[in-house]
């Protein structure tokens, strides 16, 4: 996939490096000793004296290991020997020290804090949509426009999106009138879900979920499902990508009574992220985490101006 394949092509290269140091000039030099005196050269110190982890040698052993297993499955011939690369070629390096917890009381303090900020951003989501849904324009400021009337006239000519550099500067829109309203930042935020709005969320949903962050970041816009029981409960779903070719559907229920549980704040995310669709690439459609990017960057994975949050974020 495209946010493994930086990693993949790093770990590719060492490999090619300590080839090219046994002086390997074909795959017939390779050999199960060739294979042992990799992981003794991954387990030497660099130029500046460090070493890798354990963890991190078995990783970049694996993420090769694949390639070779296939090539040799593909054709036995190819190689000097069979590579007979063990199973566990760095015992004790799955063994993690136990992370630090936080305690409730700090899980409650930051849940508080996102869900003051949650409140503020989905007031002003819906402010913006209240304005937008008006058939006439609000009334323009004493000098010059509103931000009302901004948000309302701009909303017209980007086609539900906030607006880029260059069309402020079609529309007219006066630099100091945009550093008091927010810049492009605030105007978005009465359009859609943005970099900063989504961050409350992300968080709240994450305590909440108990989930891990990279299957919170995939989880899907249809994610919510009825309870077979109760009905004043919903079931949040989502798919734990790592135990893939069948991954394994996690999932909670929540009281939809609270105005702040889990089914809650997805609503508010479907609400605030159905106008990014179709600017999204096609593949994250479905993601309930889009967000829109104020800046284009392509080194940030943000070529279009809304996808699903990146890897990286």
């Amino acid at each position: 996939s495209l946010r493994t394949r930086p990693t993949r092509w790093r770990a590719l290269r060492r490999f090619g490096k300590f080839l090219a140091s046994e002086d390997v000039t074909s795959a017939g030099d390779v050999n199960a000793g060739t294979m042992k005196r990799y992981l003794a050269f991954l387990a030497r110190p660099d130029e500046c004296g460090k070493r890798l982890k354990r963890p991190t040698i078995a990783t970049q052993l694996g993420l090769i290991r694949r390639l070779l297993e296939r090539a040799e499955q593909a054709d036995p011939k190819l190689f000097g020997s069979a590579l007979a690369i063990p199973y566990n070629p760095v015992p004790g390096s799955r063994i993690h020290d136990s992370k630090p917890r936080l305690p409730k009381e700090d899980l409650q303090a930051i849940l508080v804090a996102c869900y003051e900020q949650i409140d503020a951003a989905w007031a002003t989501f819906q402010r913006g949509q209240a304005i937008i849904a008006a058939s006439d324009p609000p009334a323009r400021a004493a000098r010059g426009e509103s931000l009302d009337s901004a948000i309302w006239r701009l909303h017209r000519l980007t086609g539900g999106i906030a607006p880029t550099w260059k069309q402020l500067q079609e529309a007219g829109v006066a630099h100091s009138r945009l550093l008091r309203w927010g810049w492009r930042g605030g105007i978005a935020e009465h359009y859609h879900l943005t970099a900063r709005t989504v961050v409350p969320f992300y968080v709240a949903l994450a305590i909440q979920l108990a989930a891990n962050p990279d299957p919170l970041r995939l989880i899907r816009r249809d994610c919510l499902v009825a309870h077979p029981i109760d009905d004043s409960r919903m079931l949040v779903e989502w798919l734990k990508h790592k135990t893939a070719p069948n991954p394994k559907i996690q999932r909670r229920s929540f009281d939809v009574r609270r105005p702040r549980s889990a089914p809650r704040l997805i609503e508010m995310l479907l609400a605030m992220t159905e106008p990014l669709i179709p600017h999204v690439p096609h593949q994250d459609r479905e993601r309930l985490f889009l967000v829109h990017h104020i800046m284009t960057s392509r080194h940030r994975q943000h070529n279009q101006p809304a996808s699903l949050i990146p890897y990286s974020t």
